[in-house]
């Protein structure tokens, strides 16, 4: 019925319907003319309405009157009293003629009625399904997915991303919406449903699939001809907030260590004041005593040890907050040869038999008969075996025993150090090689030291290829401690030769040195102990004074410190290597400093010294080094 409405629409020329009107009434008359000797005069003007109705139905009012008048006129003239006569005269042929002008006046004005109804009707379709396409082109442009469903839950329309969102699954068009929900998203289906039945909106994460990598939310807004949904992907905020997550996990963690160590350097700095003010204790008492009483040469001897000892043992705890500082910056001076591991441990068990013998302690030592020699840095090696054996005597009660075995196994070279001491608790041990790490930390231990030993050995036996590995079955049954070095078969040379012997007598008779110390009791002090030694000593208080003594002096070795007011060390040798050798600009230099890091060390020998020692030094180490500097003059530096 629709598309015969919609005949009455056709694009025609103004002109065409009174045509076919014209036409179709000649055509009537012919025929009803024809058939006169069947009707007679009656009925003629039925015969034109149908003409009428057709072309009022196509050409609307206007050709349906031009349609009607022409009837009129036909019949009139043909078939109506008095015929071929325009004249009626026939009152029942007038009120005829009357009734058919209204029926056709009637039937032009219900077919304009029509034709206007079906026209409305059609700009409403057509503004409706303009707005539609104008919707859907504004949906499809949407980077979200977007679909409606009827009560029946079937999809009535779906944008270009909601298609692209579940085109992988199944075509869209006319699709119950359940379709495309796998089963194990029952849970969400439900969800639906009910949001529908009670006419609430609802809002929902739903995963692709089970586990799927992408994130979809739903937002349903439920109607009476069923439910519009918004369909989003939030894969990128899922990841996002997973991400953001993870950051809180792992700033919580890294929180608590940041709290765990702020705690360990909490006690490491409690452990450092500690240990550093005991052996000061020892040192400040005995000097006080010895200056104020007069006391016999038997207890000036043993407070002379006892400030000794004291002093070596917190040079040693500075030399190990200086490992570990360049250990940290990675900064550790190696000077790899070939090695005799045997005669490294023999010296390293020399320095430890002391302490050894004074708790009756049994230090037993099982080496090869073979050599076994590795690459390797002599002086390093010697601290990392003195750290184990002292570190096992340490902890082992009087009367225990340490073991020291060195076995080649195969291409490793296997050193162990065990002990029947106190032991390591099972939570202690995976911890027992972490700076800073001690297994009783509180106040009340009964062992010194920083818990920085067993973490510079690790670290210095990694440097060398190795590995070490601590063992113990608990408190009370001791500990094993066990490297391996890795040796080179090819390694057929032999090891370095220990340094020429200092002559005997006094090492430094004939030598001038010039001693350049800002500080005077540190000047004084070194004055008296070069003098002990043979030296002929001129002292300096500063860079500028020394410049002139050593032109005058033409000392055969000078020692300067590095801090100093006004000139540091580092200037007065860059100055003193532009003097000219009959000035003395080629005199070898050893720097005394406090300033013990490995970029010092580096910076001194760069500024033109030829040896680094860091404050406080051993007298011995002292006359030694420049004994060995004099004798072997225009070598590299030491």
């Amino acid at each position: 019925m629709r598309k015969l409405l919609e005949l009455s629409l056709w694009q025609l020329p103004r002109w065409v319907p009174y045509v076919i009107g014209t036409v179709l009434v000649i055509a009537v008359t012919l025929l009803r003319y024809e058939s006169s000797p069947f009707f007679g005069d009656k009925g003629s003007l039925l015969f034109y309405t149908l003409p009428i109705v057709i072309v009022a139905f196509m050409g609307g009012f206007g050709a349906g009157i031009f349609a009607s008048i022409l009837s009129l006129v036909l019949a009139k003239y043909l078939f109506i009293p008095d015929t071929y006569s325009f004249n009626v005269a026939d009152p029942v042929a007038k009120v005829g003629m009357l009734s058919s002008a209204l029926n056709w006046l009637f039937i032009c004005v219900i077919c304009e009625l029509l034709r206007e109804a079906v026209r409305s009707y059609r700009d409403a379709s057509l503004e409706r399904d303009s707005q539609r396409d104008h919707l859907s082109l504004i949906l499809d442009s949407v980077s979200d997915g977007f679909f409606a469903v009827d009560n029946y839950w079937r999809i009535t329309h779906a944008n270009r991303a909601m298609r692209e969102m579940v085109g992988q699954y199944a075509t869209v068009d006319s699709q119950v919406l359940w379709d495309f929900f796998p089963p194990e998203q029952e849970s969400i289906k439900q969800q639906l449903i009910d949001a529908k039945n009670l006419g609430q909106f609802v809002s929902m994460d739903v995963p692709e699939r089970e586990g799927g990598p992408r994130w979809f939310q739903f937002r349903a807004f439920p109607e009476e001809q069923g439910m519009f949904v918004y369909m989003q992907d939030i894969t990128e905020r899922k990841e996002a907030q997973a991400r953001h997550e993870r950051i809180l996990a792992d700033e919580r963690h890294a929180r608590g260590e940041a709290e765990r160590a702020s705690r360990l350097r909490d006690e490491f700095v409690a452990t450092v004041s500690h240990e550093l003010r005991t052996p000061l204790v020892s040192i400040l008492g005995w000097a006080e005593l010895l200056q104020k009483r007069k006391i016999d040469d038997e207890v000036v001897r043993e407070g002379l040890v006892a400030i000794e000892t004291s002093s070596k043992l917190q040079a040693k705890l500075i030399e190990e907050l200086l490992d570990i500082s360049r250990m940290t910056s990675g900064k550790v001076p190696m000077n790899m040869e070939v090695v005799l591991l045997s005669v490294i441990i023999e010296e390293a068990s020399l320095g430890c038999r002391l302490a050894a013998s004074n708790k009756a302690i049994a230090l037993n030592l099982d080496l090869p008969s073979q050599d076994v020699l590795i690459h390797g840095d002599a002086g390093r090696l010697h601290q990392i075996v003195t750290n184990l054996i002292s570190n096992a005597v340490k902890f082992t009660k009087r009367g225990g025993q340490v073991d020291v075995k060195l076995v080649k196994d195969g291409s490793s070279a296997v050193l162990t150090v065990s002990d029947n001491g106190e032991g390591i608790p099972p939570s202690f041990l995976p911890f027992v090689f972490d700076r800073f790490r001690q297994a009783n930390a509180t106040i009340t231990r009964s062992q010194g030291g920083l818990g920085l030993g067993l973490s510079i050995v690790k670290q210095l036996v990694e440097l060398h290829g190795g590995n070490i590995e601590a063992a113990s079955e608990g408190p009370g049954k001791g500990a094993v401690f066990t490297i391996s070095f890795p040796i080179d078969p090819s390694l057929t040379q032999s090891p370095r030769q220990p340094l020429v012997a200092m002559p005997r007598g006094r090492p430094l008779d004939n030598v001038k040195v010039v001693v350049l110390e800002d500080d005077e009791g540190t000047r004084d002090l070194l004055a008296l102990i070069l003098q002990e030694s043979g030296a002929d000593v001129n002292m300096a208080e500063d860079a500028i004074s020394a410049l002139p003594i050593l032109e005058s002096f033409r000392p055969d070795i000078l020692v300067s410190d590095i801090g100093m007011p006004g000139m540091d060390g580092y200037e007065f040798i860059e100055k003193v290597r532009q003097l000219t050798d009959a000035q003395g600009g080629n005199t070898p230099a050893v720097a005394l400093t406090a300033f013990a890091r490995e970029e010092d060390r580096e910076r001194a020998l760069s500024a033109g010294f030829q040896a680094h020692l860091a404050k406080p030094v051993e007298s011995s180490i002292l006359v030694q080094t420049l004994s060995q500097l004099i004798r072997r003059e225009g070598s590299p530096a030491i």
